[in-house]
């Protein structure tokens, strides 16, 4: 699967999450890089929680992107985030990767190969639709 979708507040996720049930398909919903350095985690948890509740039909993955911040991923897995992307110097990395592992929770360590960011898109819903329909082709 590589439907991930870069989402910055709760009207892009509920797109998504509507178009992704609408066409049949699971997604991943991703943070913008290194988000929380100007909102916290609760505020993509809600939003998860709200598009999870709306859409309980839809598989989503959540990831909340913490760049290369190591302070922002121990502040994620201190919350219980349950995927977290932490891209950069291997020392951090395997340190976060054991604390990720004991508390059961994923430590996404590659950048995504492909992501759709709505905040680029003039008309997110047929943008984001024309997108998922060609990624969807491409996985048959």
């Amino acid at each position: 699967m590589n439907r991930e979708i870069c989402i910055h507040h709760l009207k892009h996720a509920c797109i998504a999450c509507d178009l992704a049930q609408e066409i049949s398909i699971s997604i991943i919903l991703s943070t913008p890089p290194h988000a929380l350095a100007y909102t916290s985690v609760d505020y993509f948890r809600e939003i998860f929680r709200i598009t999870q509740s709306k859409y309980p039909g839809v598989q989503a993955k959540y990831i909340l992107d913490c760049s290369g911040y190591p302070g922002m991923a121990m502040n994620a897995l201190r919350q219980r985030v349950k995927h977290i992307r932490y891209l950069d110097d291997q020392k951090f990395t395997q340190q976060l990767l054991s604390m990720a592992q004991q508390q059961e929770i994923m430590l996404v360590t590659n950048p995504a190969a492909s992501v759709f960011d709505l905040l680029d898109q003039k008309n997110n819903r047929e943008a984001l639709y024309s997108w998922l329909t060609s990624v969807k082709e491409q996985d048959l």
